[in-house]
């Protein structure tokens, strides 16, 4: 993203990988796992999926139907997990992480960065 990543140009590269087909999405269902575990069960948000602080721009509502599972295709799938990634990153080095010296961080972390490790084997930049 060269210094200027955003959701909106995050998103543009999921579409651009969606075009071009290649995209991989099945190459994340173990961590897509994980955080519709983490923030979905028993039929409803985890206590934990308000913490992400999703705004409006993360696509919100899409992350949370991608979560709950009302919302399946890749695209919307590898959407929500970066912008599950996003959050984690911004909430760490900008939000609240810090208050609470990080508990339960540490799978968060694991998996967010095996799916970054995943995009930059596969795709190099993301810009």
């Amino acid at each position: 993203m060269e210094n200027h990543a955003r959701t909106d140009r995050i998103r543009d590269r999921i579409d651009a990988w969606t075009l071009d087909r290649t995209l991989g999405a099945e190459l994340y269902e173990g961590e897509l796992a994980y955080f519709r575990n983490r923030y979905y069960a028993d039929g409803e948000l985890t206590h934990h999926f308000p913490h992400l602080k999703l705004r409006p721009s993360d696509h919100l509502s899409l992350v949370q139907e991608v979560v709950e599972g009302v919302n399946d295709p890749p695209r919307d799938r590898m959407l929500a997990l970066l912008m599950i990634v996003w959050r984690l990153r911004n909430n760490l080095f900008h939000g609240e992480k810090w208050a609470y010296e990080l508990r339960d961080q540490r799978e968060n972390f694991s998996h967010a960065n095996s799916i970054l490790m995943r995009i930059l084997e596969r795709h190099g930049r993301l810009g």
